[in-house]
């Protein structure tokens, strides 16, 4: 019994260890046969616990009626229903129905199965905002048929987009491989996962990509003069760091600022406004700066500086990013995903150093200068295409010029082929080292046609996958 009890219950003491005891002597003496019987079989070995068919408590049909009926209607607004919400109406119901609370609890094998029963899953969300996702669609209409009238009016052929981010010091993946059954699943970080840039980026409907703003946290001297001069002369740096970021900014095609908090302010967007547009012609034409409404966007300098140098902001729908601005449409997704690459390939290099076979593995969080780095050739590696499909839900079925320099069917091709590549390359389906490809074998050719045939390109992308899964 001593073995047992150390064996199968380990750590535990006095009372609850008598009762253990107790316990595996009632188990031997009226179930051994059902226990016995139980193991031999592989699932029945794996139970902690068994249990005759059809023996459990379970709620009545309309009352389970009654807990999809309340899932759909939170669902319908938009609300998230999380696995200890199910489980807290479960429960509610059942005592509502006079199911005794005493014996059920909502497990989880109940929730599973209630889940199966009534087609319902648990999922991660792929969309979130403030608006639901018609009136978000709606507010794109009417946001693109907004910046097509400002197109015409100031009679120009191409919009901009400027957008911050958070680049961070540590990309930890959300999952890893792990022994079944482990509580506590434990990954080792290199202390700096909280910590992050604001990286400010502008693209345009050409699919052309501007030197990015990287603002990092700098701390300010007590000294005001001292602190005054770093903002004046050095982009907020001290005058030993301001070396490490002049060096930065010759070797990477960046901006680099420092303020206490990392992130974005008024001052840095008048900054960001005269660094890009500064330097044209006074006579030339305005520029269309698609700006979503964080407040350091709109401040009375930040208006008074557009004006000047005469660049017309159109605010962004507020809560409508994700279908109306082209960099959360497009662009941040493919660079996260860069940028996670980069630091699970940094892993990989310190997991293969040579070290001691004692030693343990110390992970090193990359340094601000690989964190500028990994921003700059992340953003550098996004495609013209995939800037030019954020904006394509401003110019597709639009009679005013096309974002290119192009004119007529070849302008309505660009748009159409820069709708394809950005999903082909949102579904990992892009081989940046192909090479030439044979002009019998042009596919996005194919993909074009279709589209001035007035098939989309999800409609080809669909065929073509079902004519390979026809072949296989």
């Amino acid at each position: 019994m001593t073995r047992t009890l150390d064996k199968f219950y380990p750590g535990i003491a006095g009372k609850a260890r008598e009762t253990k005891r107790k316990n595996i002597h009632f188990w031997a003496k009226h179930k051994r046969e059902k226990i016995q019987g139980e193991c031999v079989t592989e699932s029945g070995s794996k139970q902690r616990r068994t249990r005759d068919l059809g023996v459990a408590t379970v709620l009545p049909q309309p009352a389970e009626e009654e807990i999809v009926v309340w899932i759909k209607s939170l669902r319908d607004d938009g609300v998230p229903v999380s696995a200890f919400m199910l489980q807290t109406k479960c429960v509610e119901v059942a005592a509502a129905y006079g199911v005794s609370t005493d014996y059920f609890k909502a497990s989880w094998s109940f929730r599973w199965g209630f889940m199966r029963r009534h087609a319902l899953t648990l999922r991660r969300p792929t969309r979130q905002g403030q608006q639901s996702p018609p009136d978000a669609d709606a507010k794109a209409v009417a946001f693109r048929n907004k910046v097509l009238d400002l197109m015409r009016e100031h009679k120009v052929d191409r919009v901009f987009n400027a957008d911050q981010t958070a680049v961070f010091f540590e990309y930890l993946p959300k999952h890893t491989v792990s022994d079944r059954g482990t509580k506590t699943v434990w990954v080792r970080c290199g202390g700096k996962d909280k910590e992050r840039v604001t990286v400010m980026l502008l693209g345009d409907s050409l699919g052309n990509k501007f030197t990015p703003f990287i603002i990092a946290k700098s701390r300010p001297p007590k000294d005001e003069t001292k602190a005054e001069a770093n903002r004046q002369e050095r982009q907020g740096f001290g005058v030993h760091v301001w070396k490490e970021v002049t060096a930065l900014q010759a070797r990477h095609d960046a901006v680099i600022y420092g303020n206490q908090r990392g992130w974005w302010n008024g001052a840095l967007s008048v900054a960001f406004l005269h660094h890009h547009f500064g330097g044209r012609p006074r006579d030339s034409s305005p520029v269309l700066l698609l700006w979503d409404d964080f407040s350091a966007h709109w401040t009375e300098e930040v208006s008074a500086c557009a004006r000047d140098l005469n660049v017309v902001l159109v605010p962004v729908p507020p809560g409508c990013t994700s279908v109306c601005q082209p960099a959360d449409i497009s662009w941040n997704r493919p660079l996260k995903l860069r940028l996670r690459t980069q630091w699970i390939e940094n892993l990989q290099t310190q997991l293969s150093q040579p070290r001691e076979h004692s030693e343990k593995f110390k992970l090193q969080p990359p340094t601000r200068k690989g964190v500028v780095e990994w921003a700059v050739s992340a953003w550098a590696a996004l495609s013209q295409a995939t800037i030019m499909s954020g904006f394509s839900f401003i110019f597709r079925n639009s009679t005013t010029t096309a974002p290119s320099e192009m004119e007529g069917e070849a302008a309505a091709n660009a748009i159409a082929s820069s709708v394809v590549v950005a999903e082909l390359e949102h579904h990992d389906q892009i081989d940046v080292n192909v090479g030439e490809v044979s002009a019998v074998d042009d596919v996005i050719e194919r993909f074009l046609t279709k589209a001035v045939e007035g098939i989309t390109a999800a409609d080809e992308i669909a065929a073509v996958v079902s004519g390979v899964s026809d072949s296989n």
